[in-house]
């Protein structure tokens, strides 16, 4: 999902070899399991994802991560890969709500 996003919605990034998209995928599937199973944390979690895909959208890849890494911080890649994750982590509770039924 984040190399379609990359593709079709961002056509002037030629390159990405990170795993920043999926780690936040993941990121996001686990926050939805710890919300269904109502840890508190998983609030806390989530909306602290959403803080920092709202600053790296106005303001930015993080500089230090930049060089550390020796390139460009692809935030679109944290973004499609939250939204994949999420779009993952509803499959998964509609699949549960079905199989409960």
């Amino acid at each position: 999902m984040t190399t379609a996003g990359l593709y079709f919605l961002q056509s002037d990034i030629g390159w990405y070899v990170g795993l920043s998209g999926l780690l936040h995928g993941l990121f996001v599937c686990g926050v939805a399991i710890d919300i269904e199973k109502n840890r508190w944390f998983g609030g806390l979690l989530a909306a602290g994802l959403i803080v920092k895909l709202t600053v790296e959208g106005l303001f930015g890849g993080d500089t230090n991560t930049a060089e550390l890494i020796g390139a460009s911080v692809v935030t679109q890649a944290h973004l499609y890969g939250s939204v994949a994750g999420l779009m993952a982590a509803l499959v998964r509770v509609s699949y549960v709500s079905l199989k409960r039924a």
